[in-house]
């Protein structure tokens, strides 16, 4: 049996779940792993595709599946997201996971910081916060190799460290979107307009 799970890297639950597949392999060896590890972009075109396969194949509760991690064995047979593969290994193998959740969060931090590493890249963020609720972190890879006048000025809006000048702030804290395309794409980054109406600035594409 070869049992497949894929998910984002950064994710606890797909952590947990490969670790629990890869003991399971240690142990019995009818066992093989699969396991499917990607950043968040790659995984949302990742799902839609194994979602419509599997269903294709009798699993129509597959195409529904949208959070990370998916677990299917054998190529066809789907199992579900971490709560049903727990329970599914728990009545088949009576394999019982007793780790505490913390560790998976700080081995999914680990294994996504080395990811970026591995890169060769530098790497900057928004903290992108919406109608004031808790903000979400969008991280940005930086092509310095292609591009590093354009990358080193970006770099510098985002850290702050250039302060202002003649009343201008160079960096973009606090700083709003000023247009929204739902499922289409978002643009910002004016830090010279206060109503932020320009046209110029940063737009990130997708859902």
């Amino acid at each position: 049996i070869t049992i497949t799970v894929a998910g984002k890297l950064d994710d606890p639950a797909f952590q947990q779940a490969r670790i629990i597949t890869e003991n399971l392999c240690a142990v019995r060896a009818e066992i093989t792993g699969d396991i499917v590890e990607m950043v968040e972009a790659e995984w949302d075109y990742y799902i839609e595709e194994k979602g419509r396969e599997l269903a294709a194949l009798g699993a129509t509760e597959a195409y529904e599946h949208k959070g990370s991690p998916v677990v299917y064995y054998n190529g066809s047979n789907y199992i579900g997201g971490l709560d049903e593969y727990l329970d599914w290994v728990a009545n088949r193998y009576e394999y019982e996971d007793q780790t505490a959740p913390a560790l998976y969060a700080r081995f999914a931090k680990k294994e996504y910081d080395n990811y970026l590493a591995s890169l060769g890249h530098q790497f900057v963020y928004f903290d992108v916060s919406v109608g004031g609720k808790a903000a979400r972190r969008v991280t940005f890879e930086l092509y310095s190799d292609v591009a590093p006048k354009t990358c080193e000025n970006f770099r510098a809006l985002c850290t702050g460290e250039k302060g202002t000048t003649d009343k201008v702030k160079l960096h973009y804290k606090n700083n709003l979107f000023h247009r929204v395309v739902k499922n289409g794409w978002i643009q910002g980054g004016d830090i010279v307009s206060s109503d932020c109406a320009g046209d110029g600035g940063t737009s990130i594409y997708g859902d």
